[in-house]
């Protein structure tokens, strides 16, 4: 899986399975916490959970979907920013329904992998 989905190495991964045409990974990241973007502090305490589906490279003719889970979180009283969803950093831009790997924006950095500045 490693060498496939270079990007999602920071993930746990969860079943794999075929459907179809289509190859469905359910993934979910492994950090405890996360940092708020607007006040940048961390927090623990996860208000909701959802599903993000994502499109990603296809693998021969298969169209691949990670089906990735998200956590809210919530903490800080005094930021204007009440709950926030957790990023995983190079794997796809905010609100965006495909990966960065998909979109192209990934670049060789010697021996590993990191996401190219956005275009445009």
């Amino acid at each position: 899986m490693r060498g496939l989905f270079p990007h999602l190495d920071g993930l746990a991964i969860g079943t794999v399975r075929a459907v179809g045409s289509t190859v469905h990974i359910e993934a979910a990241t492994r950090d405890v916490s996360a940092v708020c973007p607007c006040c940048s502090t961390p927090s623990r305490r996860v208000h909701s959970r959802y599903r993000r589906r994502l499109s990603d490279t296809s693998i021969t003719v298969r169209e691949v979907i990670i089906v990735l889970r998200v956590r809210q979180f919530c903490d800080n009283s005094d930021c204007a920013r009440t709950t926030f969803a957790e990023q995983v950093p190079g794997l796809a831009a905010r609100y965006g329904r495909r990966t960065c790997c998909y979109n192209g924006c990934w670049a060789r950095s010697g021996s590993h992998w990191v996401a190219a500045p956005a275009r445009g």
